[in-house]
């Protein structure tokens, strides 16, 4: 699912950060290979990893036109 997320960013010239689920980690560093392996530029695919206060939307700092959330926003704690 991440995929079908910054695909299209990608696509279109744009960087992409991810912060995958704690659960999910793995699947979004492999991405992170793959990408590397297609030998994208150092710093268009980001990954984020670890709980949900790691990556918090409060945190986004830059200046951002596009946020996609894919999943649950509440805490299961």
């Amino acid at each position: 699912m991440a995929a079908w997320k910054i695909a299209p960013a990608l696509a279109a010239g744009n960087t992409c950060v991810l912060k995958p689920a704690e659960t999910t980690s793995l699947s979004a560093l492999l991405l992170a290979e793959i990408s590397s392996k297609r030998k994208l530029p150092a710093g268009v695919v980001n990954i984020v990893t670890g709980d949900g206060s790691s990556g918090p939307p409060s945190s986004i700092t830059l200046a951002s036109t596009k946020i996609a959330f894919t999943g649950s926003t509440e805490s299961d704690a």
